[in-house]
């Protein structure tokens, strides 16, 4: 008989178990039944299941209904509950892929009715979530299902056999008690560069150009938490370190919900204009507005900017993933930043110059974030 319950007590000194690690335990399950390997199959369980309470994510229901299908089939070889996990499965998926002929009991069974529900809210600002799902109201005894919760300290991951999720889970108090700081990122970009300058009627003096190479920078960006959904929001980077660095800083107001983020600040940056040969520099100042997702459980981070003023338009968009788990990840990404300037020329002859600046970078860096 494949053991289904686990007790609720964190392993002190837990290996992660991350969507890659999970995917594999659940192909190796799978493989193990297609080659009648039932030993093998429920030391695969078995794994699972001793590390179900170092979880790093919230899986799928589709993904966590997968799993359960293959334990109710390898338990119907058994003559073990096959209808409890099949059961789950079902309810979360109904179309999940069953792992049987069309003669095999298990092909056309239909679960009974899910537990009555409870009635019962979940209280505000606490993250349950039930076989991958987030929950707004208490679910009702009954069935083998996944809860998990998510708090300022962590990820907590258990298995219910017919069990009520943990009373304590719903004390607001505890689970407010640590506050999500934020995140910082900090990271080094490979690429390429274009400078131009098209003025309206060139010359010698004041020349048409266009120069495009390789670019070295390095960049940090963040998120700090300061009360509520309220936070501080950073981005302090040199796009190109080669010859006379260009600077691109800004800072301004994150308004947090969920996993979406809307900024409003302001923004310095540095652009230049070849005159007689010789780059000439100005710092410029505009507002900018920005709009950031932290996606697929944290691992993928979305920014997008744009800022104006009659002098320069700004744009910046920035792709991070993150590889591993934990506090600390390392990262690959990609950052894009476009700058346009409108200059003119004052004196006896007057001059538009318009300007751009383009930098495309490839970023290998490390995020840190204490997990919600």
């Amino acid at each position: 008989m494949i053991p289904l319950i686990l007790s609720a007590a964190l392993a002190q000194d837990c290996e992660p178990l991350t969507p890659q690690s999970l995917d594999l335990l659940s192909i190796a399950a799978r493989q193990a039944l297609y080659d009648e390997e039932i030993e093998k199959h429920a030391q695969v369980v078995a794994e699972l299941q001793d590390r179900i309470e170092c979880l790093s994510f919230i899986p799928a229901s589709e993904r966590w209904a997968e799993i359960l299908v293959s334990i109710a089939v390898a338990n119907y070889s058994l003559n073990a509950d096959w209808e409890k996990p099949l059961a789950t499965a079902l309810r979360i998926h109904p179309r999940v892929d069953r792992l049987v002929g069309p003669r095999h009991p298990i092909r056309e069974w239909q679960p009974p009715p899910p537990p009555a529900p409870t009635g019962v809210s979940v209280p505000e600002g606490v993250r349950v979530y039930y076989d991958g799902e987030l929950v707004t109201e208490v679910p009702g005894v009954g069935g083998l299902h996944l809860a998990q919760r998510r708090t300022g300290d962590g990820l907590v991951s258990v298995l219910l056999d017919d069990e009520p999720i943990p009373a304590d889970w719903l004390k607001v108090g505890k689970l407010l008690a640590s506050r999500d700081p934020g995140w910082v990122y900090l990271g080094l970009g490979v690429g390429v560069r274009n400078l131009a300058q098209s003025p309206d009627t060139p010359g010698g003096f004041l020349e048409e150009s266009s120069e495009a190479g390789p670019a070295l920078g390095v960049s940090t960006h963040g998120l700090i938490r300061l009360a509520g959904p309220v936070g501080l929001r950073l981005d302090l980077a040199a796009p190109d370190l080669r010859g006379e660095p260009s600077f691109d800083l800004m800072g301004g107001v994150a308004w947090t919900a969920g996993d979406v983020f809307l900024t409003g600040g302001a923004a310095l940056r540095t652009v230049s204009v070849q005159v007689a040969g010789e780059r000439r520099r100005f710092t410029v100042g505009l507002p900018v507005l920005g709009l950031g997702a932290d996606l697929l459980d944290q691992r993928l981070l979305l920014v997008g900017e744009a800022g104006w003023s009659p002098a320069l338009s700004r744009l910046h968009g920035r792709a991070v993933f993150s590889v591993g788990s934990g506090a600390f990840r390392p990262t690959i990404g990609l950052d894009l930043r476009a700058s346009f300037g409108a200059f003119e020329q004052a004196g006896a002859t007057e001059r538009d110059i318009p300007t751009r600046d383009l930098t495309a970078a490839l970023e290998l860096g490390g995020r840190w974030r204490r997990a919600r």
